[in-house]
């Protein structure tokens, strides 16, 4: 079971609040009715592309692989962009899987979180005991604990201020925003794979005076994590994908296996 037991020493920050979502409704269109015939053609032409999609998803292309290009990229041309992490987005439409990419970021934040305040500190506690036993293949975060905490850590670092005429959130603990929004993609039922790839590329970024904020030195070590993850998602759906095997009732009169120890 892939658990996060060591959520030590961590601090995070994340942003996923705020996101507006516009729906797009076209109202009093006439329909127009079909044969018999070309319904069986539209519907014929509409499952090709999905009996597509579903062929090249069986064939799981290797993300982690590609992940770790970016990352030997990194260090042969020094820096690469942002964008490149756009990769994540497909792999992470998934069912299940923006949780536990959220659960997963926010248990790298504690482990990469060196110092805090004491009001800081306080947090990361309480994100390490929240995150303790969970395995983020299968993240069983409780939702009410989850939302409490995210709204600590949103209120620890509230402070707004105006640049250019327009209103940016200060940040300080970079850590404890990466936990924010990592909790928030895991309760989000309705966040979507651009802010599992927002959130990839806020853990991955650095800067660096010679190339800005982009993925370099560090983010390639960062990257790698990613891919570690994506590796052990990828192999936990290919082995859930296989049939078990019924197990055999045990015959009248033998030994039956027990969780008990013996006495």
């Amino acid at each position: 079971m892939a658990r996060l037991k060591s959520c030590v020493g961590a601090s995070t920050d994340a942003a996923t609040d705020g996101m507006a979502r516009i729906e797009i409704v076209t109202r009093g269109a006439t329909r127009r009715e079909y044969s018999a015939e070309e319904r069986v053609q539209i519907l014929t032409k509409s499952a090709m592309p999905r009996a597509t999609s579903n062929a090249a998803m069986n064939r799981a292309p290797d993300m982690a692989a590609k992940l770790r290009r970016i990352a030997e990229d990194i260090r042969q041309s020094g820096s690469v962009n942002l964008t490149r992490l756009t990769v994540l987005k497909k792999w992470l439409e998934l069912p299940g899987r923006l949780a536990s990419f959220g659960v997963f970021i926010a248990c790298q934040a504690c482990l990469n979180a060196d110092r805090a305040t004491s009001e800081a500190a306080t947090l990361l506690d309480e994100t390490r005991t929240l995150l303790a036993d969970t395995d983020f293949l299968a993240p069983n975060v409780p939702s009410a604990d989850a939302m409490n905490l995210r709204g600590s850590l949103a209120a620890f670092q509230s402070k707004h201020q105006n640049v250019h005429w327009t209103s940016v959130r200060v940040i300080h603990d970079w850590n404890l925003y990466l936990i924010e929004s990592g909790l928030g993609l895991c309760l989000d039922q309705f966040a979507t794979s651009s802010e599992g790839y927002r959130l990839a590329a806020a853990y991955c970024e650095h800067y660096d005076p010679k190339y800005g904020e982009t993925l370099n030195g560090p983010s390639a070590g960062r990257i790698e994590d990613i891919a570690g993850f994506v590796h052990a998602v990828e192999a936990h759906d290919a082995a859930s994908a296989i049939p078990q095997p019924r197990p055999v009732p045990p015959a009248s009169g033998s030994p039956r296996t027990a969780c008990r120890r013996r006495s």
